[in-house]
């Protein structure tokens, strides 16, 4: 495991043991740009998306060759 998948397991880790409140304030004060809001599942989601575009541009580590 590289350190971009440690560092978006890390963080998934840190936003699904957030309360609501905790994630919201996580999120407004780290990814203002974002405005997201919703489900807590959906904004982890949405997140960890956001950051593994941020880290991997147009080529993910998921996405075929």
């Amino acid at each position: 495991m590289d350190e971009k998948e440690k560092h978006l397991l890390l963080l998934q880790d840190k936003m699904e043991k957030m309360n609501e409140d905790d994630l919201y304030k996580f999120v407004s004060e780290n990814y203002p740009e974002a405005g997201w809001c919703g489900k807590k599942k959906l904004v982890v989601r949405k997140i960890l998306t956001f950051e593994r575009a941020r880290i991997y541009g147009d080529k993910s580590p998921l996405s075929p060759e």
